[in-house]
């Protein structure tokens, strides 16, 4: 299993530009020797077990109007619409009634991070935040981990 790592959102992100006082960030990181693109493809192709719990948050928030996919783009990944891109970072998100988000992905070529922004709108994105933490978590590192899998760093000699 690659080794997945919290760490601090790299200080070129663009997800800087975002954020304010008591917004939500966090980023993980793994080795992986991989095209910013193929991350991105990789990250977001979430296994049956993700796909599940998508399901179950969409018949959970539906009764409430929110959203249960961004708006199309048009470039997505996975579920994600392309918001920002750079020649090392692409930046995926909406934003709902309860809550705005992005998705950070930065790739250097021999290391690949996921950040996660997220600004609450009101209780309601509050309460769902702190209700989905747990998932987000682990879906997080399985992506990271998924992509350090799939592209595992060269070998040196």
């Amino acid at each position: 299993m690659p080794k997945v790592s919290a760490i601090p959102l790299p200080d070129h992100s663009l997800l800087h530009a975002y954020m304010s006082e008591g917004d939500f960030c966090d980023c993980y990181a793994a080795k992986a020797t991989v095209s910013l693109r193929d991350a991105a493809e990789t990250a977001t192709s979430f296994p049956a077990w993700v796909h599940s719990l998508l399901t179950l948050r969409h018949i959970i928030v539906s009764p409430f109007g929110l959203a249960t996919s961004g708006e199309h783009s048009n470039e997505m990944f996975g579920i994600f619409p392309l918001v920002e891109e750079t020649s090392d970072e692409l930046i995926l998100g909406f934003d709902d009634k309860h809550l705005n988000f992005r998705i950070s992905l930065i790739s250097d070529g021999q290391n690949v991070s996921m950040g996660t922004w997220v600004k609450t709108n009101n209780l309601g994105g509050k309460i769902y935040l702190n209700a989905i933490m747990p998932f987000h978590k682990l879906i997080v590192r399985n992506c990271v981990a998924r992509v350090a899998r799939t592209y595992p760093p060269l070998a040196t000699a």
